[in-house]
């Protein structure tokens, strides 16, 4: 009996009347889930990538073959799970795919078109990702969080592609199609503009992507802004440049 088998796993699991024994609870659960239970083969997916397990104990190989189980015996609610533990291990291409196909079958759903928009944006498809965003933005369903980012993304997009040369916009456009130099000048003007905390930390990133890739007026800047907080850590951040072949920390390092 399914409903019975799933119970005793629960007993085990929880230690209600016996005590706790994982191995015996997941005995049950796979038991239930040879069965057919579809409830059994998610609740076992889960306990290889669930939240309380640290993400370097995780099993997304496992949790994917479950899910795709789940999904064979028609719980249609699992192709969403299966797709978000395919992008986990990396699996994009086919995560994607399923996220498409959920999207395509449901003209309210927010989450896989949420997802669509920020694997898009990640992958530097910023168009296809403005049109993932403009119909989570619209979306009264989706969370407020989701619908705010979406809002951000495309009124950023929007403030670009109408924005006159030398404003802020501008050279935000160029920075995102552009390299290091780029962004080095974007985010030094981004910090001039504004004394927003968590804006100057995303203006400082751009600078820091900078001198990650070798500008050397950007290693000075970012090195001197990190000294004033955490000199181990400038040290520390400085040498790694270093070690990358960053011919500025390559300089400074030698001076220290």
């Amino acid at each position: 009996d399914v409903i019975a088998l799933q119970n005793l796993a629960t007993m085990h699991r929880l230690g209600r009347g016996v005590p706790v024994d994982e191995t015996k609870a997941r005995g049950y659960e796979e038991r239930a889930a040879a069965l057919g239970s579809v409830s059994a083969m998610t609740s076992i997916a889960y306990r290889f990538i669930g939240r309380d397990i640290p993400s370097e104990k995780r099993d997304y190989p496992a949790a994917i073959a479950w899910y795709r189980k789940a999904v064979a015996a028609g719980d249609t609610p699992s192709l969403m799970a299966l797709a978000d533990a395919l992008a986990a291990n990396d699996e994009k291409a086919e995560a994607k795919q399923i996220y498409i196909r959920i999207a395509e079958a449901d003209r309210l759903d927010y989450t896989a078109r949420y997802h669509l928009a920020q694997m898009a944006l990640w992958g530097g498809e910023r168009e296809e990702a403005i049109t993932w965003f403009r119909q989570v933005a619209k979306n009264r369903l989706a969370y407020d969080f989701m619908r705010d980012e979406a809002r951000r993304v495309v009124g950023e997009y929007e403030e670009e592609e109408k924005a006159a040369p030398g404003s802020l916009p501008h050279y935000r456009k160029l920075a995102r199609a552009g390299g290091a130099e780029e962004w080095f000048r974007y985010g030094v003007r981004y910090l001039a503009s504004t004394k927003d905390e968590n804006a100057r930390m995303s203006a400082w990133a751009w600078v820091n992507d900078a001198a990650k890739a070798g500008h050397a007026m950007a290693t000075t800047m970012y090195y001197g802004d990190i000294t004033r907080r955490d000199k181990a850590a400038a040290a520390k951040w400085l040498r790694e440049l270093a070690d990358k072949g960053n011919s500025q920390a390559v300089l400074m390092v030698g001076l220290e």
